[in-house]
């Protein structure tokens, strides 16, 4: 079945793809929108003819059930962390050697989490991941189209104002 992908800036666009590849004959046999976040589409989100996918509940559900994981921390996640830096001889205010404490705090964030890496589980192609992660990461709308005619379906997107489509 043909994939035909479109890159939206607005909530309103994405709305109007959907309505025209719905009333044209011919078209897509199933419609998905991808977002970073759903909160930041509201429109998108109470729209019944085609489900949303979030990348962050998805990534939010990879890491939950990631084995190596102890828990699941909904914010930034960090653990203090301390070494003993030791210069090269010489370094200490008496000639000697000596050893400096280096403090700090090893974050991460899982929300930076690979976004290409969950839009391959969530069924992209590989060769529009990349493009379309980049999309997703700048809050760009993404409209996923199974099948029908491609040609068609890029002349769609297109008219309803896609940045770009990939197929």
């Amino acid at each position: 079945m043909a994939t035909t992908i479109g890159i939206f800036e607005r909530e309103g666009q994405v709305l109007d793809a959907v309505e025209r590849i719905r009333s044209s004959a011919g078209t897509a046999k199933s419609l998905r929108i991808i977002v970073k976040n759903g909160e930041n589409a509201p429109l998108l989100a109470g729209h019944a003819e085609a489900p949303v996918e979030e990348v962050a509940g998805v990534q939010g559900t990879l890491t939950r059930s990631d084995d190596m994981d102890a828990g699941f921390a909904g914010e930034d996640a960090g653990i203090a962390a301390a070494a003993w830096v030791a210069p090269l001889q010489g370094g200490g205010s008496s000639g000697n050697a000596s050893a400096l404490p280096v403090l700090g705090l090893l974050r991460w964030n899982r929300d930076d989490a690979d976004i290409g890496g969950t839009l391959k589980q969530m069924g992209i192609p590989p060769h529009a991941v990349r493009s379309c992660a980049e999309a997703v990461d700048e809050g760009k709308f993404v409209l996923v189209a199974e099948g029908g005619s491609i040609e068609r379906n890029d002349a769609l997107f297109r008219q309803a104002g896609a940045v770009d489509v990939l197929y």
